[in-house]
């Protein structure tokens, strides 16, 4: 439990630190030749920008944060959850009492393999408020 709490801790930490944008229309991901558009509103939560991508340049140049690809979504997403994951357990080994050498050949057995589809994005606003 302390450890989700941590893993928890470190991404609000760095998602609280990203722009956040209050309203956007996004497309998920539908079988071929099909497409589902969501209109939602974000409230006291935010997706870090580079979580999604857009091969639009007017959303990146308003969004400068947001991927230019799927791929550099994902890649960014697995580093978020790697760095997570090695900082949550590098506190825990240390709480333990487990020396710095100990720790780095754990942490350099990890392979982390996530799912994640990223979010793509056609058009963004944000709501000055």
């Amino acid at each position: 439990m302390k450890s989700l709490l941590n893993m928890v801790r470190h991404t609000t930490t760095l998602v609280s630190l990203l722009t956040t944008v209050s309203a956007v229309l996004g497309c998920g991901v539908m079988p071929q030749g099909q497409a589902r558009s969501w209109r939602f509103t974000v409230s006291g939560f935010s997706l870090p920008v580079n979580m999604a991508y857009s091969d639009s340049l007017t959303v990146r140049a308003q969004f400068p944060g947001f991927a230019a690809t799927r791929e550099a979504a994902s890649s960014f997403a697995s580093r978020l959850v790697m760095q997570t994951v090695t900082d949550v357990l590098g506190e825990q080994g240390r709480s333990a009492g487990l020396s710095d050498f100990i720790i780095s050949n754990i942490l350099n057995q990890l392979m982390i393999q996530i799912s994640y589809e990223p979010l793509e994005c056609k058009d963004a606003f944000c709501y000055k408020t």
